[in-house]
């Protein structure tokens, strides 16, 4: 299997200048290279080269790396990412009630799996995650420092996976379709501020808009590590033809004067994808395509 290139460092610009006034930024405008790392399996370690894995963790030293993934996979790819996960993650399959629900769970879970061994220089099977009181995703031994930092986020049949160094990182993706009742979710999930704006859109544009500002919170929510046990109409948005979203307002207990940069990622068709990232004195983002 011939191990792939890796090149294409992009810059995403730094446009903080106020703590909060961190806009939005286009990536599928910004960015002009895109790299594919073809036909990976979970032993991903053994696919590559010394050099090229060294080459993905060490530029994780100076960038953001998110990682692309189709969910639906033959069954002997599946099977091949159940055999890696550990005891506790194949005894929650049961919970799902569908073979297409369980084998997605299985992939996504085997990817991440997979990306942290990549990251942390283990064999698969030596990767045991376990959830915080938030159902979050953790390394159940952590051997550096807790400095590597990750987000996962699947919708339908995509993920993505976030990762970073020495950062705080959160990712969300969703279907660009608006849920039917995303009207009835606004006026829960928007604070007053938040509808005041969001009244002056053209309605054409009002659905697109949901989906982008819900997917800027859900990602920010991961990123601090409560997920949806806050209220996203906490984390208030504002938002400027010109400049995109900014972040307004944070929640009062997690407002401890980070910075934050927000990227929205326009990866796969059909899919809307929100980065928040703790703001460092550069953001490079690289973005990667895992295939099975």
């Amino acid at each position: 299997m011939r191990a792939p290139a890796i090149s294409g460092m992009i810059l995403a610009p730094n446009f903080g200048r106020d703590r909060l006034a961190l806009p939005l930024v286009l990536l599928d405008q910004v960015l002009a290279v895109r790299d594919n790392y073809r036909q990976l399996k979970p032993s991903l370690r053994s696919s590559l080269s010394q050099s090229d894995t060294e080459n993905i963790i060490q530029a994780l030293d100076r960038e953001i790396h998110v990682w692309s993934s189709q969910l639906d996979q033959p069954e002997d790819v599946v099977e091949s990412y159940c055999q890696i996960l550990g005891e506790g993650d194949r005894s929650r399959l049961s919970r799902y009630k569908t073979e297409q629900l369980r084998n997605r769970h299985t992939v996504a879970r085997g990817i991440l799996v997979s990306l942290i061994a990549l990251y942390t220089r283990k064999d698969v099977r030596q990767i045991e995650l376990e959830s915080d009181g938030f159902h979050k995703p953790l390394l159940k031994t952590s051997t550096d420092g807790c400095v590597l930092q990750f987000s996962v986020s699947h919708c339908d049949q995509m993920a993505m996976y976030a990762f970073a160094r020495r950062k705080l990182i959160g990712v969300d993706v969703e279907s660009c379709r608006a849920p039917n009742d995303w009207t009835e979710v606004k006026e829960i999930c928007f604070s007053d501020y938040e509808k005041a704006w969001f009244s002056k859109l053209p309605d054409a544009n009002k659905a697109k808009r949901f989906v982008e500002a819900w997917t800027i919170k859900e990602a920010y929510l991961k990123a601090i590590g409560t997920g949806l046990a806050i209220s996203p109409a906490s984390v208030e948005l504002d938002f400027d033809e010109g400049s995109g979203y900014q972040l307004r307002r944070l929640p009062d207990e997690y407002n401890d004067g980070k910075r934050w940069n927000i990227l929205s990622l326009s990866l796969v068709p059909g899919f809307t994808t929100a980065v928040v990232v703790e703001e460092t004195a550069e953001c490079k983002l690289r973005t990667l395509s895992w295939e099975s």
